[in-house]
């Protein structure tokens, strides 16, 4: 009996996985082939519980690609329109200010009675506050008008990544390139480690990864506030390239890591970031066939690991 219990357990739990119960765990006896067979159960109801939690992610992210598409293209048109029409708007009263401009050199020229009825309507009328506010209010316009068209592009690049040509790269260039870039951003503040393997040369989109590189780069600046570190590292695990980025910032709550990748999801201030980036890198790296994880932990910050496969992608 004490042989036969644990098996109908198993065979219990395994009719709740047929039922869509994926966390389903035995409790290990001491029998040695049994507490074996077991150990394997539980092992192999873990890694269904985790390859249905990366389905189920990566089909949430194909729908919600099909979604932003339909957005970023109603939006796309209208948003120019605005752009377009507000620098217009703006060259319209520049020339409005100057022909201001010669009417009151021509007012000065007239008499003093002519002169003070037009004076009090301009000072009624308020006009040098008006014209003043007008282009603040036009220069707020274009930049919450530009701002939602880089949020718009963001949308469209996470939806429908832009195709670029397909070469053979070495993965180290591009990271120095990136590095390059933010160098400005890294001077005086951040102490930079890069700890670089041999990599073969790998088939790819090298725009896009470029992009991915530095939105994780970027992102570890913007969790540092003040002096910090970041490291860059390279390797080669079995058939995988591997590229890790760490930081040293203020790291990621729990509670956020599972919706770290959704679409406009930021932990950023107002005026930081569209929340895309993240995004988009999820997207150019599935793309690439490989995977990108994190773990961070609040006070010691984050580590944004890359996986690749050496194979690359198909060029046809």
């Amino acid at each position: 009996m004490k042989m036969i219990r644990p098996i109908d357990r198993l065979l219990a739990a395994i009719k709740d996985i047929e039922k869509g119960k994926l966390d389903s765990v035995v409790a290990v006896p001491p029998m040695r082939e049994i507490a074996t067979l077991i150990h394997s159960f539980n092992a192999m109801s873990s890694s269904l519980k985790s390859t249905q939690a990366q389905l189920v992610h990566s089909s949430k992210m194909t729908s919600l690609g099909q979604l932003v598409a339909g957005v970023a293209h109603e939006l796309n048109n209208p948003i120019g329109y605005t752009y377009s029409n507000i620098s217009h708007l703006k060259e319209y009263v520049e020339s409005i200010k100057k022909l201001i401009s010669l009417y009151e050199h021509a007012l000065s020229k007239l008499p003093k009675t002519s002169q003070t009825p037009l004076q009090e309507k301009k000072k009624e009328l308020n006009t040098d506050f008006i014209l003043k506010d007008i282009e603040n209010i036009i220069q707020s316009s274009l930049e919450g008008t530009q701002r939602t068209k880089d949020i718009v592009l963001g949308l469209r690049n996470f939806s429908r990544l832009d195709e670029a040509e397909i070469k053979e790269v070495d993965l180290h260039e591009g990271l120095e390139n990136t590095l390059k870039l933010l160098n400005s951003e890294f001077k005086n503040r951040i102490t930079l480690h890069k700890e670089y393997s041999k990599l073969p040369k790998i088939t790819c989109y090298p725009s896009q990864i470029n992009q991915v590189f530095m939105n994780l780069l970027t992102n570890a600046l913007q969790a540092i506030e003040g002096q910090g570190e970041v490291w860059v590292k390279t390797e080669v695990k079995k058939d995988q390239i591997v590229i890790s980025i760490r930081d040293s910032g203020k790291g990621i709550p729990s509670e956020h890591l599972d919706r770290i990748f959704d679409p406009f999801f930021t932990t950023k201030k107002i005026g930081q970031g569209t929340g895309l980036g993240l995004s988009i890198s999820y997207g150019i790296i599935q793309k690439h066939n490989g995977e990108i994880k994190v773990t961070s932990e609040l006070g010691k910050g984050s580590l944004f690991t890359i996986y690749l496969p050496k194979s690359g992608i198909d060029k046809t």
